[in-house]
């Protein structure tokens, strides 16, 4: 959606759109969206929506009964309703779709669902706190080293965590908070430098992590040709970013690109289409705003009372909920 919407804005939605439906990827995804698995990812998330969906759908039905004519028209909209439809427990759309879900395969649906459920649950939530626990015990044996060597510590070990695709930033800028909070506070910092000094580490994390995925990922695997044809190199859709990433200065469009598209593809494929280094490195800085409201949060959670914990949860969901929060 954010890659649709950067494209429109440039080169028209019209445009935009051609080139995706005209994509093989396109194509590709149009077919996989039958497929069982994309079938069970539906279950996954969306059976609490589809089961509120079939309660409102058996009391509009429910008051359709109970407010049509004796001509069988419906007093709000005119429509004149058979008794069929009117002895229906759900609404027709309903029922139509509750039809076309006794079609599917539902042995098959339900093991991809489960799958899909184990794959999220290693790679995101196993990993994030892998990764947590990792940090926490990170700052028990830096607990008595100076800010200096706890920086270059989680910058070094940073590095090594952005490496891995499915590792998020979040524990990483959180442990920044927290571990250079307390080596601040042992040599007598105050909260405030804390802090600032905590999101100049982060963000020298995030900066030097895209640099070397662009670089060392990027262009040492862009020179495959296997992977210049997967991700397309040549097609309008890679060319329009790489109209979007090529624009002279720090443009909105390429802001928006490197701060909200994910970590990993956003600079392996600027690596793969030789974009320069530093408009890449000036158009991520902004995403400082969401990485200095997680190293708050991570501050927060070393201060006493309730007033530092309820705003340690709030920044967290606030940094989660912005472009680059993770």
């Amino acid at each position: 959606a954010i890659l649709f919407g950067l494209l429109g804005s440039v080169v028209g939605f019209r445009e935009a759109g051609e080139a995706l439906v005209s994509e093989k990827l396109y194509a590709m995804l149009v077919a996989f969206r039958h497929s069982d698995w994309v079938k069970g990812a539906m279950v996954l998330l969306g059976a609490p929506i589809f089961l509120t969906f079939l309660l409102l759908s058996f009391f509009n039905q429910l008051v359709r009964r109970n407010i049509v004519r004796k001509d069988k028209s419906n007093p709000l909209t005119g429509r004149r309703m058979n008794v069929d439809e009117l002895n229906l427990i759900f609404t027709a759309k309903a029922i139509h779709l509750i039809a076309e879900l006794g079609q599917w395969d539902w042995t098959s649906v339900i093991t991809k669902a489960i799958l899909l459920g184990f794959a999220y649950f290693i790679c995101m939530v196993g990993v994030t706190h892998w990764v947590t626990l990792f940090m926490a015990w990170l700052n028990n044996v830096l607990s008595g080293a100076s800010v200096w060597t706890v920086s270059a510590a989680i910058f070094l070990i940073a590095q090594g965590l952005f490496a891995i695709p499915v590792v998020p930033g979040v524990p990483a800028y959180l442990a920044s908070g927290v571990i250079i909070a307390n080596a601040g506070r042992n040599e007598g910092w105050s909260f405030g430098l804390c802090m600032c000094w905590a999101v100049v580490v982060a963000q020298a994390c995030k900066q030097a992590a895209f640099f070397v995925e662009q670089k060392v990922f990027g262009e040492y695997f862009g020179t495959a040709l296997w992977v210049r044809s997967a991700l397309g190199v040549n097609t309008k859709v890679t060319k329009g970013i790489k109209l979007i990433m090529l624009a002279p200065g720090v443009t909105l469009h390429k802001v928006f690109l490197l701060v909200g598209g994910p970590d990993w593809p956003t600079s392996v494929l600027a690596g793969v289409l030789g974009i320069p280094a530093i408009p890449c490195q000036l158009g991520t800085l902004p995403v400082v705003i969401p990485i200095g409201i997680t190293v708050l949060s991570g501050g927060a959670m070393t201060r006493e009372g309730a007033t530092w914990e309820n705003m340690a949860g709030g920044l967290l969901m606030l940094s989660g909920g912005t472009p680059g929060g993770s």
